[in-house]
């Protein structure tokens, strides 16, 4: 389910958000996740727009890891939502570099889904990414003819 709301709905939202993380950033206790990382799984663009707008806020928890190192960026590329992976890298700056607990980027996933649109948001920042994919696929063990995008026919 996709939540849309005007930009004014969204501030709003986000500044209660944002006034109750600022206290406390609360996180679950399984998967040691928080709102940023919840918005971006879901694609909630509007609402995490609003909320990275907050200095502190994006400072303090823009990189922050799951408990599989995953970031809100590693989250909005695995939930295949564009829209949110473009707001994190070209608005607010989200380290494209950060390791999961497998050791992937956010390009890896972005580059074996086949997903054109997050790999050209992606691509100017992980050259390193895109050229050591052998290594990726290995440990994979993805077929050579399931590369996607940086293969040659």
């Amino acid at each position: 389910m996709t939540i849309t709301l005007a930009l004014s709905e969204a501030k709003t939202v986000a500044q209660h958000v944002a006034d109750a993380c600022q206290r406390r950033v609360m996180r679950d206790n399984l998967a040691m996740r928080h709102i940023l990382h919840y918005l971006a799984v879901n694609g909630v663009a509007d609402i995490l727009r609003a909320l990275l707008v907050s200095d502190d806020f994006r400072k303090n928890h823009m990189n922050d890891q799951d408990s599989d190192e995953m970031t809100p960026l590693h989250l909005a590329v695995i939930g295949n939502h564009p829209e949110c992976v473009r707001l994190l890298v070209n608005n607010f700056k989200a380290n494209v570099h950060c390791r999961d607990l497998s050791t992937y980027r956010p390009t890896h996933p972005a580059l074996v889904m086949n997903n054109v649109a997050q790999v050209e948001v992606l691509a100017p920042h992980c050259q390193e990414d895109i050229s050591n994919l052998d290594a990726y696929y290995a440990k994979q063990n993805v077929s050579s003819r399931k590369r996607p995008l940086t293969e040659e026919t």
